[in-house]
């Protein structure tokens, strides 16, 4: 799955129809048109873990899942 981006005022921004700056949390926690983000609150619900940045770096049982999308 490729991921598209565009540059705007030195920014990256998301192509999704939501125009957000695309940070890492933006990306994972919260863009409702990512399909990587459905799956990672999933992942999340299902392990019983808050959705952060913290709980992403630090649990294994959610970089399977990261590693998954970014080799597609």
């Amino acid at each position: 799955m490729a991921i598209s981006i565009k540059v705007v005022n030195a920014q990256m921004v998301s192509v999704y129809p939501c125009n957000k700056p695309e940070t890492v949390s933006y990306f994972l926690i919260e863009c409702p048109n990512n399909v990587v983000c459905s799956a990672y609150l999933a992942a999340c619900s299902k392990f019983n873990l808050n959705p952060t940045l913290d709980i992403t770096l630090s649990d294994s049982r959610l970089h399977h899942l990261i590693e998954k999308f970014n080799s597609q």
